[in-house]
């Protein structure tokens, strides 16, 4: 799967990005550990500052929106390959 996508991305413009996903995924190992910290750091009955909670709350947010969009954008790229490639069906 991960070369069909590879596939489908070759129509972007080579120099507008740079490696970003290497970056991005970087960011979210970071994410990702920060995260199963704070699980293992708070307990249910717990109560944390208004101030974390914000910011958790925007933290999930903004990562819900980026998977939303990728996710969105992945699908259009499959459903134009497949108009492209039945086109002449």
């Amino acid at each position: 799967m991960k070369d069909f996508l590879n596939f489908i991305s070759e129509d972007k413009d080579p120099n507008e990005y740079d490696n970003e996903g290497e970056m991005a995924k970087g960011q979210l190992r970071t994410v990702v550990s920060a995260a199963e910290d704070l699980m293992n750091l708070l307990d249910d009955e717990d109560n944390l500052p208004e101030w974390a909670q914000n910011k958790i709350t925007k933290a999930v947010d903004y990562l819900d929106s980026v998977r939303d969009y990728m996710a969105s954008e992945a699908q259009e790229d499959v459903n134009e390959q497949f108009e492209f490639i039945f086109q002449d069906v």
